[in-house]
């Protein structure tokens, strides 16, 4: 587990300043302590192997020949310090090869993952990391060989009591066992989340669509209908394009950026006073929201006839024409754009987009053909820089080349750059949250498996420190299922006990994770009932094994081995 250790230190502290901040908690940031759990199972495991293995008799052999107790204590913290060391190495060699698995994982392309690297602070932290796990349980086993009695353990062929440093073992598996909880219970809240914020209704359809956006030059293109006209010519040989159904240009594609609220006056207010009203805007060519695929509610979008020296016409969304015409039919009513007094009339209602994230509620908003949209007035320069969507019968990238040859009809010197399709635009709005799922899986299911192998350990370990006690029980009438039901009621006392802790933990930490939650309570009880059922589940399974061996020993070979 020590390389799972390493491994998420490199993750956390060699991307912690590559990551975006979701929900204003750095992703990476919020795994950077997840280590320190990890560390928990890691020295649970360290520290029972070590008195699992080392038995009195053992020490007591090495003893006789003159070895010193400070010899032996020290042989045994070297063997606990060289296997924390060895642990460490083999995960910064995992850590090391972990950001190319997960550039792998295409097209999920998860965030500047690319720009995690090993470096020094990782391998000073992983080295601190895996000396002090050596040290802290590597100690234990020492000490305890240094108040050994030899002629007892000699005599005794190595037989413990169940009592003696069985209590340490019982509260790492116990810490184990919480940790377990913890992470698995993030891991599943996280799971949840995403799957909830992939069910989201986006606005619009991301299958066979390819986004690339391109520049008009100030130098070249004086004055705004030089920009508009260059616009729709490059629309219109891209809808003439073989395999393209539709193209349209924007500023800002959805999930990805947002203009901003910009204030507007109904027709109607008073003329005095201002009730501050805003919408978000986008500047849209003809074409766009058939290639987005956004859905027309009423009205019409606009056609190429929609000129600068035509009636003023704006496109709204469902929530804008629900929050300012509430009850009332929004075609042909008319607003003004901030200091401007010049008219715009609805002509079309469209479906809401969610341009600030999947997880960011609809916001009003307003769209203005590129032909007549100009800044600050009429005289204002246009729009220089837009996205084009086009939406293929096929393969999306296959426009990418009529893209650039009909950009280079129109001006040879422009070119395009952010070529993307729409479902790698959803994948990188998502793998901030993506990432902090994939994460807290792997650290999950590593601790469950931790914990199951470790509830095995201590319970075989305690069947087998017990043999004569069971014998005696068994030779005195116990059934086979009362052995049974001893040893497993050893494991479920260890795992409920586990679980109980875990959960009050992860409760009282759940406002760590609630900004990365989406539609899912951070102290969401089925989540909780789940772990908590399953991971006790996994325990008494754990435990089967210890205790058919155990309902299987014979009273008279048991009686005389004492």
């Amino acid at each position: 587990m020590s390389d799972v250790v390493a491994m998420m230190i490199a993750v956390a502290a060699g991307a912690a300043d590559a990551g975006a901040d979701v929900a204003g908690v750095g992703p990476l940031r919020l795994c950077a302590p997840v280590p320190a759990h990890a560390v928990r199972p890691t020295a649970a495991r360290n520290g029972n192997a070590r008195h699992i293995r080392t038995t009195e008799q053992e020490l007591a052999i090495r003893a006789v020949p003159g070895a010193g107790r400070g010899r032996i204590a020290g042989q045994l913290l070297t063997e606990s310090m060289l296997l924390s060391m060895i642990g460490g190495a083999a995960g910064i060699a995992v850590a090391y090869a972990l950001p190319h698995g997960l550039v792998a994982l295409d097209p999920l392309k998860i965030a500047r993952v690319g720009d995690v690297a090993i470096d020094g602070r990782v391998l000073a932290f992983t080295a601190a990391v895996a000396f002090v796990t050596g040290v802290l349980f590597g100690t234990v086993p020492a000490l305890h060989a240094s108040r050994l009695e030899l002629q007892p353990a000699l005599k005794e062929g190595g037989r413990h009591s169940p009592g003696g440093t069985g209590w340490l073992r019982r509260v790492l598996l116990i810490g184990e066992v919480a940790a377990s909880v913890v992470l698995v219970a993030a891991a599943m809240l996280l799971s949840r989340s995403f799957a909830r914020l992939l069910d989201v209704d986006a606005g619009f359809n991301p299958a066979h669509v390819l986004t690339l956006r391109t520049s008009l030059p100030e130098a070249n293109y004086p004055d705004a209908a030089a920009m508009a006209r260059a616009y729709s010519d490059v629309g219109r040989r891209l809808r003439e394009s073989p395999g393209v159904t539709a193209a349209g240009a924007v500023t800002g594609l959805p999930l990805a950026s947002t203009r901003g609220d910009w204030s507007i006056v109904l027709e109607g207010d008073p003329p005095t006073g201002r009730l501050n009203r805003a919408a978000d805007w986008q500047v849209v060519t003809p074409g766009y929201f058939e290639a987005l695929g956004t859905p027309l509610r009423a009205g019409r979008t606009f056609a190429d006839a929609d000129r600068a020296d035509t009636l003023r016409v704006i496109v709204i969304n469902d929530t804008m024409a629900r929050r300012f015409w509430p009850g009332r039919n929004p075609l042909g009513r008319r607003l003004t754009m901030g200091r401007n007094d010049r008219w715009i009339t609805v002509v079309g209602v469209v479906g809401d987009v969610r341009h600030r994230g999947l997880a960011e509620p609809a916001r009003a908003e307003m769209y203005r053909p590129h032909t007549q949209f100009r800044y600050g007035d009429t005289t204002g320069p246009a729009v220089s820089t837009m996205t084009f969507v086009v939406r293929m019968v096929a393969d999306p990238l296959a426009a990418t080349s009529y893209a650039r040859a009909a950009i280079a009809a129109v001006d040879p010197g422009l070119g395009i750059s952010d070529v993307a399709t729409m479902n790698q635009v959803v994948a990188d709005a998502t793998s901030d949250r993506q990432l902090n799922m994939l994460l807290f899986l792997l650290l999950g299911g590593l601790a469950l498996v931790l914990a199951t192998v470790g509830v095995y350990g201590v319970v075989a370990y305690s069947v087998t420190q017990r043999t004569h006690e069971i014998g005696v029980r068994m030779a005195i009438g116990a059934r086979s299922r009362d052995v049974a039901r001893m040893v497993l009621g050893d494991g479920g006392r260890m795992a409920v006990a586990g679980v109980a802790i875990g959960s009050v933990i992860a409760l009282a930490g759940a406002r760590l994770i609630r900004g990365l939650l989406f539609e899912v309570s951070a102290t969401d009880p089925l989540t909780f009932a789940v772990v908590g059922g399953g991971l006790l589940v996994l325990t008494l399974l754990a435990s089967y094994v210890p205790a058919r061996r155990a309902t299987r020993v014979d009273p008279m070979i048991a009686l005389r081995g004492a």
